[in-house]
């Protein structure tokens, strides 16, 4: 029954983390778009004008905050479920059990 409340709630995390990472992909993309429509109709070519404008710089930089919270957040996700997997109760490594078949490199 553990085994099954686990993997209901290791599939959860692993949807969330999934669905966090594409928020911010798309948050990314759109913060890219903004910052060329600055570029464009705020600096006309010049990239120095940023210097004179704190404003265009402050403006630049917060289009990016969203995208990285919920990188962030997807991260600390994928750091749990990493854990909840890979890690025993007790703090030691080695919690999943490797599944795979030994490679067998000996030639025939």
């Amino acid at each position: 029954m553990a085994e099954t409340v686990d993997r209901e709630v290791a599939r959860s995390l692993l949807i969330q983390a999934k669905i966090y990472n594409g928020i911010s992909f798309v948050l990314l993309a759109a913060a890219f778009l903004v910052c060329g429509l600055v570029y464009i109709r705020h600096m006309d070519g010049h990239i120095l004008v940023l210097l004179k404008s704190p404003q265009l710089i402050v403006a630049v930089i917060a289009v990016f905050l969203p995208a990285a919270f919920f990188s962030w957040i997807a991260g600390r996700i994928e750091n749990k479920l990493h854990d909840m997997i890979y890690v025993q109760p007790d703090g030691k490594a080695g919690g999943a059990q490797k599944t795979a078949v030994p490679h067998n490199n000996k030639k025939k």
